[in-house]
């Protein structure tokens, strides 16, 4: 995961729904992902929000202070999220 330090908000939310399609669970991975993704958080559109609890929820990986921090996110910008959007989070 060298490259996780040059990840955008996109990057690091395509990594996490892909690993969750997958149903690929690497703790140490989705763990440094998720670090690089609180630093992000703010600035997480809401395909990247919703992609991302999707993820965590699909991997079955909670980390309350990342799930708390997207949550928070996401009430901020809910009124912007579609069809889609509105699903995954759920």
């Amino acid at each position: 995961m060298k490259k996780a330090a040059q990840f955008n908000e996109q990057d690091l939310s395509n990594t996490l729904w892909a690993l969750g399609k997958l149903n690929h669970y690497d703790k140490a991975v989705v763990d440094e992902l998720c670090e690089k993704a609180m630093k992000k958080a703010a600035d997480f559109n809401e395909q990247e929000l919703s992609n991302t609890l999707w993820s965590l929820a699909k991997l079955n990986h909670y980390e309350k202070a990342m799930v708390d921090e997207l949550c928070e996110k996401a009430m901020e910008k809910a009124v912007d999220f579609n069809e889609q959007n509105l699903s995954n989070t759920l």
